[in-house]
């Protein structure tokens, strides 16, 4: 913080690149995003978490990589677009 109270951060959280995202906001949300998926397992509670975590480590095993960047790189332009 500065002296004046402001972050250096200040112009950059009030721009349109960052977005803020709620951990128990999308921590029941469906979705085949591994960045969310991963975003998802931080937030679950510990009894479901363990089960989570199996399931996203036998996804990204079986997933081709190329597959994954594609899935990665459509959910960063649609949250570019306003989203």
């Amino acid at each position: 913080m500065e002296e004046n109270g402001e972050s250096h951060y200040d112009e950059l959280q009030q721009s349109s690149r960052v977005h803020r995202i709620y951990l128990e906001e999308i921590a029941d949300e469906q979705t085949n995003n591994i960045g969310v998926n991963l975003l998802q397992l931080i937030a679950a509670e510990e009894k479901r978490s363990v089960a989570r975590a199996f399931s996203l480590v036998e996804r990204v095993r079986n997933e081709p990589v190329d597959v994954q960047l594609e899935k990665s790189d459509a959910g960063s332009d649609r949250n570019h677009h306003g989203l």
